[in-house]
């Protein structure tokens, strides 16, 4: 059902013109399209310059759930020629997901802005470069989302019916103030307002799995795949429901076969490592860190993750090894404290694991979204304090009981 059928691949258009004839209208039309409505166009880099193509069963898809949803009132997003060529560089930018492509996003995104002051969707792929930033741990939290939310508030006073910006306006709720209530009315929004959004179902789907909806998280997550097939980034927070809910021997089918397809791409040793983890073959998962560490030029995250690996399967001078390099990275700064957490809930410092991760608190970083479900925390979760942790976050209601975790 996920899969592009050969016949499928036989009916590639490889240009604007051909994506527009199958449409019957003007390429600038079908373009605006993909700008203002998320058209399913994948790009093909070639050094400075790129190429266009698309699917017609893709085409199709988001052709029909176009015909059937309401219709909000459109943004002013017209961009003129030179505010254009700026939003597509920030686009290409986005679809790269590492730091530097991410931070030149941030800044193609404000040239826009700086041309066009109304151009909503350009505030919205802001406010996403500047969470995706903080994710891949290039900014602090509380640095960059501040300014993250100011641009949402900037874009819905302009156009609250947008669903690209209340999309970009439930990822901040989810992993910045941990709204959960708020996260799940702004994706209802963004689905409502254009049901052929994948993003928006990709990340209600990662919501859902947070806080505990995992049938629900399932279903959304399958509408993000059907929409868009081949997306790399759908395929990984796919992963992070499976690790959630604590399908550990279906996650690793996933990530083997997603690292067969592309054996550069960081989530699928995260996520592969996790589930070995998960499943107590820390050998396995040690070897597939590593491997992760060194492809990624000394990812923090995997390097947390190997040291956690390192003191779960007894290798506890490597452990600390690993909290060494850890602090060589972070230095004093809390926004570290998450990774040494790990660590040291791997070598069951369980009281200084748990003052970290109040640390990440206060730096409100996203991970914290995963301590009501996470498989790390069920040694922490008969703590009082870490009780309290999740009542900070929203999440004692809806996290897995300590009565009933597998260990």
């Amino acid at each position: 059902m996920n899969q592009i059928s050969e016949a499928d691949k036989e009916q590639r258009l490889d240009s604007w013109k051909r994506i527009a004839r199958h449409f019957n209208r003007a390429e600038r039309t079908v373009r605006r399209w993909e700008l203002n409505e998320n058209l399913p166009v994948h790009r093909l880099q070639h050094g400075s310059a790129s190429s266009v193509y698309a699917f017609t069963c893709e085409l199709d898809t988001w052709l029909a759930a176009r015909s059937t949803a309401p219709k909000p009132s459109q943004p002013s997003d017209d961009l003129n020629a030179k505010a254009t060529e700026f939003y597509q560089k920030g686009l290409l930018q986005l679809d790269q997901v590492n730091t530097v492509a991410l931070q030149k996003a941030v800044d193609d995104f404000n040239q826009v802005i700086r041309i066009q002051p109304d151009s909503v969707l350009a505030y919205a792929r802001k406010a996403e470069a500047l969470q995706l930033l903080c994710v891949f741990g290039a900014r602090k939290p509380n640095d960059a989302m501040p300014e993250a939310l100011e641009t949402i508030s900037i874009a819905l006073a302009h156009a609250p019916d947008n669903a690209e910006v209340n999309a970009a306006l439930g990822m901040i709720m989810t992993c910045y103030s941990y709204d959960w209530p708020a996260a799940g009315r702004a994706f209802d929004r963004a689905i409502t307002y254009n049901p052929s959004l994948w993003s928006a179902h990709q990340w209600q789907g990662e919501y859902l799995a947070v806080i505990g909806r995992f049938s629900e998280a399932d279903a959304a997550i399958e509408r993000a795949r059907v929409l868009s097939p081949s997306s790399f980034s759908i395929a990984g927070s796919k992963a992070y429901i499976l690790w959630l809910s604590r399908r550990h021997s279906e996650l690793i089918d996933e990530m083997n076969d997603l690292l067969s397809r592309n054996p550069h791409f960081p989530l699928a040793y995260i996520n592969l490592g996790l589930a070995q983890s998960g499943l107590g073959d820390f050998e396995s998962a040690i070897e597939t860190f590593a491997e992760g560490v060194n492809r990624t030029d000394g990812s923090p995250d995997l390097l947390a993750l190997r040291g956690y690996a390192y003191a779960q399967g007894g290798h506890t001078k490597k452990a600390h090894e690993a909290l060494g390099e850890l602090r060589k990275i972070f230095g004093n700064e809390g926004c570290g404290a998450f990774h040494m957490a790990m660590v040291n809930i791997g070598l069951r410092q369980y009281g200084q694991a748990i003052s970290q991760l109040e640390s990440a608190y206060e730096q409100r970083v996203w991970q914290l979204n995963m301590l009501g479900h996470g498989t790390f925390f069920d040694p922490l979760r008969q703590s009082k304090r870490f009780k309290e942790l999740l009542e900070k976050i929203g999440l004692a209601n809806c996290a897995i009981s300590p009565n009933t975790f597998s260990k």
